[in-house]
């Protein structure tokens, strides 16, 4: 190579060596460590690994950091956990059981001087004598009632063959000998109905045998029992006293008729004397 040759290579290898000086003083670019990726979203599957603000709507968060990061269908494998969106909602209180008195204190009472609890009928009071309704009397208690009912009912077959209903809440009693009318003067706005019509009923054993009967009386929550008329059945308006339902039940009871020619006597049912609370 002559001198005029090397005199033209010496401009292009400057040239050169500058141009790739040039490109490698230029910055590389950083690795990445998945701190700076923001606002990735895995729709329907697993969300970015990493991120302040990722969310996984339907598939598990893979990763991160991130305190507010919510899981909508699936559990956070990462980060603080949040309650997934629809997950049900808060538990409800515990229902009130209906329609029974189970576990619940009785403070009311019932009575009658004519008929001693776990006593005998007196003649007057059953079909072989005049068959008169004995006195009633009961202690309301705290129940609250807004009216009462009574009935007479055959405690083996649980009939009911009597029932007063509809008694004001301020009475407390009922006088002996009530009218046999579907209609009750005393107490004014009592209804009645029996299996023989209208007036009461009292025990009519078969010859030779002695029954146990119950007064009962229910505390109701409602001035006047719905769905039945003096024209329904004993175990029609029974049942609708038990569909109220009531508030609070007492019941006594008592024999009436002979056993093997013997005299009428005494007899109980599951224990001694005293009213019977439900």
């Amino acid at each position: 190579m002559n001198k005029r040759q090397r005199s033209s290579v010496v401009p292009m290898l400057l040239a050169l060596l500058v141009q790739c000086g040039t490109r490698s003083e230029q910055p590389s670019a950083p690795e990445s460590d998945g701190s700076n990726t923001t606002g990735a979203r895995g729709q329907g599957g697993a969300a970015s690994a990493g991120g302040a603000a990722s969310r996984a709507f339907g598939g598990a968060r893979a990763g991160g950091a991130s305190s507010g990061t919510t899981a909508r269908g699936g559990a956070g494998a990462g980060g603080l956990a949040t309650m997934p969106v629809g997950a049900g909602g808060v538990a409800g209180s515990p229902g009130t059981a209906g329609g029974g008195m189970s576990g619940v204190t009785s403070t009311l009472t019932l009575a009658s001087t004519a008929v001693p609890t776990n006593g005998a009928f007196a003649v007057a009071y059953t079909c072989t004598g005049a068959d008169t309704s004995p006195d009633l009397e009961w202690a309301p208690g705290v129940s609250q009632a807004l009216s009462y009912a009574v009935a007479l009912t055959d405690a083996a077959t649980g009939a009911p063959q009597w029932i007063v209903w509809d008694i004001p809440a301020g009475v407390t009693s009922l006088p002996a000998g009530l009218a046999a009318t579907p209609m009750l003067a005393t107490p004014a706005g009592a209804k009645q109905v029996s299996t023989s019509g209208s007036g009461y009923v009292g025990p009519c054993p078969q010859s030779g045998q002695r029954r146990f009967y119950e007064f009962e009386i229910y505390a109701l929550p409602i001035t006047t029992l719905a769905g039945v008329t003096t024209q329904s059945s004993p175990s029609a308006v029974a049942t609708a006293i038990n569909l109220t339902p009531p508030i609070d039940i007492a019941v006594f009871g008592a024999s009436a008729g002979m056993a093997n020619g013997g005299a009428a006597g005494s007899t109980s049912i599951g224990g001694g004397g005293g009213t019977t609370s439900m």
